[in-house]
Parts: C-alpha cells; sequence; structure tokens
C-alpha cells in the first residue's frame, strides 16, 4: 500500500517504508516506525508524529 494518509499505517500496515527523493529513510515493522513517536505525542497523532521525525532527522545535519 502507498498512502499519503499516514494514519492508516497504524491500523493498516504491518510493515512501514519511508521514503524521500528515492532514497529509504526508515524500513522496518509498524512498531519500529511508530517508536519514532516523540513521548508527548496524543496517540491519535503518533503516525504523524512518527513520519515527521524521521524527515526531521534526515534534515539535520551530519557529524
Amino acid at each position: 500500500m502507498s498512502t499519503h494518509d499516514i494514519q492508516d499505517l497504524a491500523v493498516e500496515a504491518d510493515h512501514v517504508t519511508v521514503l524521500k527523493a528515492g532514497r529509504i529513510l526508515q524500513n522496518g515493522t509498524a512498531e519500529e516506525f511508530l517508536a519514532k513517536t516523540p513521548p508527548d505525542i496524543a496517540p491519535g497523532r503518533a503516525a504523524e508524529a512518527a513520519y515527521v521525525a524521521i524527515l526531521d532527522l534526515d534534515s539535520c545535519p551530519s557529524g
């Protein structure tokens, strides 16, 4: 499944791959994806927050 509705992931997917410009940023179980959720996020926003956190990590300068 490919979706722009990130909330679908929490219910329908058991594996999540996040791509950005053809690069894989996250590839693993839905639980591993949701583990990227910051601790202060409401449960209904967990998947969206995890996605944003993954994108934010990618935009940080390395090193």
